[in-house]
């Protein structure tokens, strides 16, 4: 196959909008798009070098797999085993047993359906996930194993079959995308079956090239011009929202294919691709595409996060992500790639223990739940009363969703789950950020409502979620602030209200307006938990220790347990107005009972993640673990009798 070097420009033009994107730059909203150029060029390519073999008779299934297993596995191995012992230090239990699954996942070449499982792609946990830009590598990897069978079949029955065949394959995947998107929105980004439609049309665009003179002149400028606006257009314009992948995706998509097909080298397009600064920044785009993404998580999990200017900490992480780049692709992926320079045994002999031993590794971290195992002897479980066939549904976030064990111990009923993250647990309410789309938590809390009141079988709602936060937009202690980008209250019923409290204040009376008018149903009100503002909730298998005026946290196996409080103090400055807000409105509503939690955590001068006799409470900054769950069930169960 003759080199292009535009199509390593086209690998910049891909990469650097994915890198600032994760990097959270302004401007660069739909930066994500860079992954489906690069499924465009993967189908180009592959499709070229394959057709070049079957033309030459040359044509080798176990060397095509060699040349993708040289080209693919060294950097990307490297990687891994670099994020490893780094994962081992910084990450939480939970965020190890996540890390410990996409380990598996890259070892089975099945990244893509592991996150799938875990969760979505613009989860603000995502941000915190090493490896999760491995999925379009899994996607890659899964075409790579299936296509090269596909083509040896087509090519005998030549050209006219096979342009058929990836028309149908971009018109069938391309549809089962758009029905995802709005269906199974998790599934549809991941799977490969919703990406091959973009690897079909790179492709398309090999076998195009190869058997057909296409226009030039004017008519291909302009297309070439059209294919570089399509991307740009996705780029500074898609966000967090828009479906992907879908129709909206046919606008990278197609523009790639445009570049692909037009942008050639004696094209003023072309010629800007060819350029030697982009050509420089595609030739090691892969190995910077590997090392951002765990640079960047590594970083936001420090306690160094938010020490420096965002822009300034991540221009500087970007820099160092094409320094590292520049180095894994002279020394790593150059030497691999050479198969003079390192012989067929060896690389079997490295890349084979390497991939039982991340298999291995990933299902040990699995089975151990992140490595973390607290000490059962430090506490006594609370023991939750039984309440008899009564049916409770919970409404709101994950702080809702925190009580769920506790309350479905507290119950010989059913618990009813019905949150969504990042969601005020309020009629007409929306409230949205990075994890979810607008409208999506007024629509799930108007269904869960509705639902309550038509249920004649659900006597109890339990009605939770963080306030202030929401309202105020700054986290507890500086922590999290990404959970929180691109954030918005919104009341559905008249939009030109723009002060959060006011929206929540109306929406509230709302909410225990009509929940206060059901009859024969029990409601409660819960005012959120104490935010400890300690990484971690305290877990016993981290230490947090000071150096330099900054707090580190080391993974340690006794933490001492007088640690985990917040003063009672900074608690109060933090949810006084959110309670007295709620106790207010309240009033007006004597049917609805308010649980506040807080004699349960603090007394006059602390609220405590730790209590004697009970435990750790936490398992994380706010979140309540098992223990926790119980210990408010237990109490909350006096209001649901």
């Amino acid at each position: 196959m003759k080199y292009r070097p535009e199509i390593d420009g086209l690998r910049a033009i891909a990469v650097l909008p994915v890198v600032f994107f994760h990097a959270g730059f302004a401007g660069f909203s739909g930066g994500y798009v860079g992954v489906d150029v690069f499924f465009v060029i993967s189908g180009y390519l592959i499709t070229s070098i394959i057709c070049d073999d079957l033309e030459q008779g040359t044509f080798s299934l176990s060397r095509f797999y060699e040349r993708r297993a040289r080209r693919i596995l060294p950097a990307l191995y490297l990687m891994v085993l670099v994020s490893i012992p780094t994962a081992w230090f910084m990450l939480t239990p939970k965020g190890m047993l996540s890390f410990a699954q996409s380990v598996f996942g890259v070892g089975t070449f099945l990244s893509n359906y592991v996150f799938a499982l875990q969760s979505g792609y613009f989860d603000s946990a995502a941000e915190l996930k090493p490896l999760l830009h491995t999925w379009s590598l899994a996607v890659e990897e899964q075409f790579y194993v299936i296509f090269p069978l596909l083509m040896l079949i087509l090519w005998r029955f030549g050209k006219v079959l096979t342009i058929a065949v990836l028309v149908l394959l971009f018109v069938a995947s391309l549809t089962l995308a758009q029905v995802e998107s709005a269906k199974s929105p998790i599934a549809g980004f991941f799977y490969i079956q919703t990406r091959a439609w973009e690897l079909a049309l790179g492709s398309l665009c090999a076998v195009l090239l190869r058997n057909y003179e296409l226009n030039s002149g004017v008519i291909r400028e302009l297309l070439a011009f059209g294919g570089l606006a399509l991307i740009g257009v996705a780029v500074f314009t898609f966000d967090r929202s828009t479906p992907m992948p879908s129709l909206f995706t046919l606008a990278p998509v197609v523009g790639a294919s445009l570049l692909v097909l037009f942008a050639q080298k004696d094209s003023i397009v072309g010629t800007i691709l060819g350029h030697k600064v982009l050509v420089s920044v595609g030739t090691v785009s892969y190995s910077l595409y590997l090392w951002h993404q765990p640079i960047f998580v590594f970083y936001r999990q420090s306690d160094y996060w938010g020490f420096l200017d965002t822009n300034i900490a991540f221009g500087i992480l970007t820099a160092i992500s094409f320094a590292i780049a520049a180095v894994s692709w002279k020394y790593v992926e150059q030497p691999f790639r050479r198969k003079g320079a390192i012989g067929v045994r060896t690389l079997a002999f490295l890349f084979v223990p390497a991939c039982i031993s991340m298999i291995t590794f990933g299902l040990w971290g699995h089975f151990e739940k992140g490595f973390y195992h607290p000490d059962d002897t430090v506490f006594t479980k609370v023991e939750v009363p039984k309440l008899t066939n009564s049916n409770v549904m919970l409404v709101g976030d994950s702080h809702a969703g925190h009580l769920y064990l506790g309350l479905s111990e507290a119950t010989s009923g059913k618990v009813f789950l019905r949150t969504g993250s990042g969601c005020l647990a309020l009629m007409h309410v929306d409230r949205y950020d990075t994890r979810g789309k607008k409208g999506e938590c007024s629509d799930k809390m108007s269904d869960a409502f509705s639902e309550f009141a038509q249920a004649d079988h659900i006597e109890n709602i339990v009605v939770a979620s963080m306030g202030p936060v929401y309202l105020d937009g700054i986290p507890f202690k500086g922590k999290d602030q990404a959970r929180l980008n691109g954030h918005g209250v919104v009341l559905t019923t008249d939009p030109e209200i723009t002060d959060a409290w006011a929206i929540f204040e109306i929406g509230l009376r709302k909410t225990f307006e009509m929940l206060g008018s059901l009859e024969g149903k029990n409601v409660v009100y819960v005012i959120d938990v104490p935010e400890l503002g300690i990484d971690e909730g305290c877990n016993p298998g981290y230490m947090s220790i000071e150096l330099g005026g900054q707090k580190h946290e080391i993974r340690k196996k006794n933490v001492e347990p007088g640690a985990c409080k917040v003063p009672k103090h900074e608690y109060l400055a933090r949810v006084n107005r959110f309670r007295s807000f709620v106790f207010r409105i309240a009033a007006d509503f004597p049917t609805i009972k308010i649980f506040d939690p807080e004699t349960l955590f603090c007394d006059d001068n602390w609220c405590y993640g730790y209590l004697d006799g009970k435990g750790y409470l936490y398992k994380d900054v706010d979140h309540l673990n098992n223990q926790g769950s119980r210990l408010v069930a237990k109490r909350l169960a006096t209001l649901l009798q």
